[in-house]
């Protein structure tokens, strides 16, 4: 199986799980993160663009800092 298909093949595959969750949830719009590790991201975001379904690229370094905020928050309040 060559890499382009099997890419394919996984963005199709999120994209239906999205959908389901979407409608599960009673969803008309959805916002897509993602962190920019290397070039991974870039298949994902040309899909997402190109089905008009809205994405936001977030800083790694960033979000790691948030997720460690965010977990001394929940101690210092538990």
């Amino acid at each position: 199986m060559n890499t382009k298909k099997l890419i394919l093949e996984k963005i199709l595959y999120c994209e239906e799980w999205l959908k389901k969750l979407m409608n599960q949830n009673k969803m008309e719009k959805v916002i897509v993160g993602m962190e920019p590790t290397g070039h991974y991201w870039l298949n994902l975001a040309h899909f997402l663009k190109e089905q008009n379904i809205k994405f936001v690229v977030v800083n790694p370094i960033g979000s790691r800092s948030l997720k460690f905020q965010l977990v001394i928050l929940d101690q210092i309040l538990s």
